[in-house]
């Protein structure tokens, strides 16, 4: 986590949202506007926001808001907690300071998202009054009243909501605080920040039928069987890749002490749940077998084993892990509780497993990209207090499919 000083920040955030955001992107233009907004506002408060971008738009929001409960802001701002193996979000707190040659300038603090998202639920306060601003005037209504944002015949153009909460030292203590946990930040480079985004992230595919090159697959089958039809050299292309699951499965026959578990985030036909499944045998070749229709293997940009597995009804994704030697059977029972109910944090993944993909680095003479940069944003999450999955449906172990 790093932060960025006296940026352009409307040039800033329009390229991680074209880097990053593959759908909906006119959202941008929403958020352009609260920036505007908050350049021209008088209010000190208004100069603080928050800012995510993910796969299919982006949000821009006042960072008071988020606090109040009641407020959309809030829901908005947890909605994307979840983390999704298949989307990406990229969290700023932005600081307007200015104005130069049309520019809006301010600071930029880079958040780990899932993590600032519990900060913020942990903290949030409850208001019973809101008012909506007009520019002729203001209204006070209950804060669960709705929120009619046309013209009002009597005050005008609607210019914004405020939320007023119970205590408002409380909320400032608690707003400083927020200030406090990203102001401290060390000093970036934007322009490198921004180069990085257009790296290819660390993906070691194991095995994979996920995404078959089948047009190379048939003329690479069609070296050996040249005079056999496309169909069936679809089928040897298939058959063989299909073998190389066999042989990965003995180049990775490494034994632990402890069982592995698998943590699933599940693609349901009635929405996504929460899973998780013992690898009694505690090695890793087990870990290479799948009921779903398509799997893809792979290790991530943290060193972790990962698989997605697409079926009729969605898709899952899948996290292994191995439990540490000294950990107790209370503690695995706890473990998989925490899943269960949807409480299970990362630090709590780190203090109880190992990850995975420093012996499967080794068997195929790979480097893990950046381990002391992982681990140095690990443990800066800890210290943020790593957030834990918002609640879901949830899966008992036999009922999780791999």
């Amino acid at each position: 986590m790093q932060q960025f000083k006296n940026v352009d920040v409307v040039s800033f955030l329009e390229q991680v949202m074209k880097s990053n955001t593959k759908h909906h992107q006119e959202d941008f233009e929403i958020d352009k506007k609260a920036l505007e907004f908050a350049m021209r506002s008088d209010s000190p408060d208004d100069k603080y926001l928050v800012w995510l971008s993910r796969e299919n738009g982006t949000h821009c929001l006042k960072e008071n808001d988020i606090f109040i409960k009641e407020s959309s802001a809030f829901y908005t701002w947890q909605q994307w907690a979840e983390p999704k193996r298949d989307e990406k979000i990229i969290a700023f707190a932005i600081h307007i300071t200015g104005s130069s040659e049309g520019k809006l300038i301010g600071d930029v603090y880079e958040l780990d998202y899932t993590a600032h998202a519990e900060m913020v639920k942990n903290n949030a306060l409850s208001s019973n009054v809101k008012v909506l601003h007009f520019e002729h005037g203001d209204i006070r209504l209950p804060s669960t009243a709705p929120t009619h944002i046309s013209p009002n015949i009597n005050y005008g153009e609607y210019i914004n909501t405020e939320y007023i909460p119970h205590n408002w030292q409380k909320f400032y203590d608690r707003i400083f605080k927020a200030h406090s946990s990203y102001e401290n930040l060390p000093e970036g480079s934007a322009e490198e920040y921004l180069s990085s985004l257009n790296e290819e992230p660390f993906h070691f595919v194991l095995w994979s039928n996920l995404n078959l090159d089948y047009e190379e697959g048939i003329e690479f089958a069609r070296e050996n069987y040249p005079d056999e039809p496309e169909d069936r050299l679809m089928q040897r292309y298939i058959e063989e890749n299909d073998e190389m699951l066999e042989t990965e499965r003995l180049n990775l026959d490494i034994q632990y002490n402890q069982p592995i578990i698998i943590i699933g985030d599940l693609g349901l036909w009635n929405g996504r749940a929460h899973g998780y499944k013992d690898i009694p045998s505690g090695n890793i070749k087990d870990c290479l077998y799948s009921d779903t229709d398509m799997t893809e293997w792979f290790l991530d940009e943290k060193g972790d084993l990962r698989a997605e597995a697409a079926h009729h009804d969605g898709t899952n994704y899948y996290l292994y892990r191995v439990f540490k030697d000294n950990v107790t059977e209370d503690q695995i029972e706890d473990f998989k509780d925490k899943i269960y109910h949807g409480t299970l944090t990362e630090k709590d993944i780190d203090k109880y497993t190992h990850r995975l993909g420093d012996d499967i680095a080794g068997v195929y003479g790979i480097e893990l990209p950046d381990i002391k940069k992982s681990i140095k944003k690990q443990l800066e999450s800890h210290k943020a207090a790593v957030a834990s999955e918002p609640k879901m449906s949830h899966q008992k172990n036999n009922e999780l499919e791999v």
